[in-house]
């Protein structure tokens, strides 16, 4: 009697928690590489970015978010941690000898397991490849899946999508809204050179086939009924894909569009001037579905009734390849010290994986159809 009535209770117990666990939101964070503000809802006015404006008019757009290292695998090893790069020895781009977490340091994803969710890493071209995973450190089995969809019944999910192809070098063209060279403005810092030119209007037409990933990503939530239910997070992983952008702590490395949407919770149309990073992002992600924080997350909450303001972010810059430097910034939204502890390196030391790219013959055919 005793035995029916333990695995009745049992029973009981594990059909309140399931039905507990498909009410609780989903969480979808979709990361775009190398993405700047160049968008337009964040006010550029040459480009066709129709998915991510209509995104942002339906939740909240934030224009002074920072990466907090200006190149995508130490930054997302910030993000998946919920701690600064020097914090968990990710600081270098891609490190060659890595090493495990330090101890009681977890992804996040541990925690959102532990809750019952699944959690998954997709490519944002085909669910059923696996997104970008060098987060340079050792770890496995953080992710369950590849894609929401292979998920039990009623399961409520945590989802990474990666945008890796559009902004990331080689740029893509976009045939239905071609850019021409001869009407972009560049950045005040590059020099008016027809090359520079023809490589900023790649680089827009490469937002704009970004963009498209980001529609048949909300198209597909949408389809499955998942819209209404889904805290969406948007961001760049770090900044622009140019030559003081990415792998620099100037503006073009480390500021990135982010916008989150939670419908019927959020009020849509918010633009908020406050400062955040995107070690913020896990924090938040935690708190918005009840989930308790460890105690050792280095972010902010900066959505919910749990919200606090930050003073300042924080930027790192290590190696990135084969060019060796350390540098660290601080920034309050207006003014920024960058601390160069390296200054016997040159300032533009040898990055191979720039001076492949710029250099890539595709390009140079590109610019001379442009030009000719």
């Amino acid at each position: 009697m005793n035995s029916l009535k333990h695995h009745i209770l049992s029973g009981l117990f594990m059909w309140v928690f399931s039905m507990q666990a498909q009410q609780r939101p989903n969480v979808l964070w979709i990361n775009a590489d190398d993405l700047g503000l160049e968008l337009g809802c964040y006010g550029n006015l040459e480009v066709k970015t129709p998915n991510i404006d209509r995104l942002a008019k339906q939740g909240v757009l934030y224009k002074r978010a920072y990466a907090t290292a200006p190149i995508c695998s130490a930054s997302r090893s910030s993000m998946i941690t919920g701690m600064y790069p020097t914090s968990v020895n990710s600081q270098d781009h891609r490190t060659i000898n890595m090493t495990p977490l330090p101890d009681g340091i977890e992804p996040i994803t541990t925690y959102f397991r532990r809750a019952g969710y699944f959690c998954s890493n997709g490519n944002s071209h085909n669910m059923f490849r696996g997104g970008k995973g060098d987060f340079n450190f050792l770890a496995d089995n953080i992710f369950d899946g590849t894609d929401w969809r292979q998920r039990k019944e009623g399961q409520p999910f945590f989802a990474q999508v990666q945008i890796h192809e559009p902004p990331h070098r080689d740029f893509v063209k976009d045939k239905e809204h071609p850019i021409s060279a001869d009407n972009v403005t560049l950045p005040a810092c590059y020099p008016n050179h027809p090359l520079l030119r023809a490589d900023w209007a790649m680089y827009l037409e490469s937002v704009q086939a970004c963009d498209k990933q980001v529609g048949i990503i909300l198209d597909r939530l949408e389809k499955d009924g998942l819209a209404e239910n889904t805290i969406v997070f948007f961001f760049g992983d770090n900044g622009r894909p140019h030559l003081r952008d990415k792998q620099f702590l100037y503006e073009g490395g480390l500021q990135v569009p982010l916008i989150v949407r939670y419908p019927n919770h959020f009020k849509p149309k918010i633009v908020e001037k406050e400062l955040v990073s995107l070690i913020d992002v896990s924090a938040t992600s935690l708190e918005l579905v009840e989930i308790k924080l460890p105690n050792y997350l280095q972010g902010n909450i900066f959505l919910g009734k749990k919200a606090s303001k930050r003073e300042f972010v924080y930027g790192f810059r290590d190696r990135a390849g084969d060019a060796v430097e350390n540098m660290r910034s601080i920034c309050n939204g207006r003014y920024k010290l960058i601390w160069n502890r390296t200054p016997d390196r040159p300032w533009m030391q040898l990055s191979s994986y720039k001076k492949v790219s710029i250099l890539h013959s595709h390009y140079i055919i590109y610019y001379m159809k442009r030009v000719n």
